[in-house]
């Protein structure tokens, strides 16, 4: 057997069919799976109907529950298949695996599109809020798609087609982490100098978002690369099984429920995320409006009160 056809029986022995039958974890994984989507759903709507962020925002947010959704389905469709084995030669068994490996990627450039919107609101802070048109980040969000489909088929059918998909995986990553970390450091130091009277009011709520967005960001990008990094050495460990009809049942386990618990944990910390920067800002609103530079030299006392109310509501409804 060639090095291609032994790479695709053991991508596509990720489970043993033929027993028809479920064991006790794939009912875990089940209730997993349900309790995921369910608070993906109310994610959704939050952040569709009350997140008061930018709508290129609301794309991303909304793309990266649509990815994790995706695999959540390949996985329900896995063990349908295991009810009803379907054999590993059919279309729709080869169709599902490729979407499983597809999350992968398409998971990790999803979060690289937050990095880079969040790079383009900082270059462009005093006009960035007032773009309301999604569609640049549309057409990335397929592109980068295409290319994670694209490349979850390579790991089919060419013999470096796994190791294109860990490289690519990896650039994603770093980059992300590179540009998100620098992006806070500029943003912070940038808020220090808010106080200047020459800072406009729409920098200013700028700073502001962007330091919001990255607080939530990272440490929900760094739970994203250790579920993803955690599946990607079960696949690994799965493709130099010596007996790929048997499988790796602990490995099979760990690529799977990795990334579940990433989608059931993602929004949570977003969440939690998001109420301990509320908490962080607000624990001294006078001291904190004053701090951020809403008090500023106008020649109309009447413009300067109007001028900072509009900015703390502002500010108020971007923790929301």
């Amino acid at each position: 057997m060639g090095t291609v056809e032994a790479t695709q029986v053991r991508m596509a022995h990720f489970h043993v069919h033929g027993t028809q039958f479920l064991r006790p974890l794939d009912y875990v994984e089940l209730v997993l799976i349900c309790l995921s989507f369910a608070i993906h759903a109310v994610y959704a709507f939050v952040t569709v109907r009350r997140h008061v962020v930018h709508v290129n925002l609301k794309i991303i947010y909304l793309s990266i529950s649509f990815t994790i959704s995706v695999f959540l389905f390949s996985r329900l469709l896995d063990i349908a298949m295991i009810i009803f084995d379907v054999h590993e030669d059919n279309v729709l068994h080869n169709c599902v695996h490729i979407l499983h490996e597809s999350s992968y990627t398409s998971i990790a450039s999803t979060f690289l599109l937050i990095s880079i919107e969040r790079l383009f609101a900082t270059l462009k802070s005093d006009s960035y809020e007032q773009t309301k048109s999604p569609a640049k980040v549309i057409v990335a969000f397929v592109v980068l798609y295409a290319i994670s489909i694209l490349i979850a088929y390579l790991v089919h059918i060419a013999d470096t087609g796994f190791t294109i998909l860990v490289i690519y995986v990896t650039i994603c990553d770093t980059v992300t982490i590179v540009v998100t970390v620098g992006l806070l450091v500029f943003n912070i130091r940038a808020f220090k100098l808010t106080t200047r009277s020459d800072i406009r009011l729409s920098q200013r709520y700028q700073i502001r978002e962007n330091i919001k967005v990255i607080m939530i960001a990272i440490p929900v990008n760094v739970l994203q690369i250790i579920a993803v990094t955690v599946a990607l050495v079960a696949v690994w460990n799965m493709l130099l099984s010596e007996n790929p009809d048997e499988g790796d049942r602990p490995s099979q386990r760990i690529y799977n429920i990795s990334i579940i618990l990433f989608a059931l944990l993602m929004p949570i910390v977003a969440r939690v995320m998001n109420a301990v920067g509320r908490r962080v800002i607000f624990k001294n609103p006078g001291a904190s409006i004053v701090s951020i530079g809403v008090a500023r030299k106008v020649e109309s006392k009447q413009q300067g009160r109007a001028e900072s109310h509009l900015y703390f509501k502002m500010l108020h409804n971007a923790w929301k």
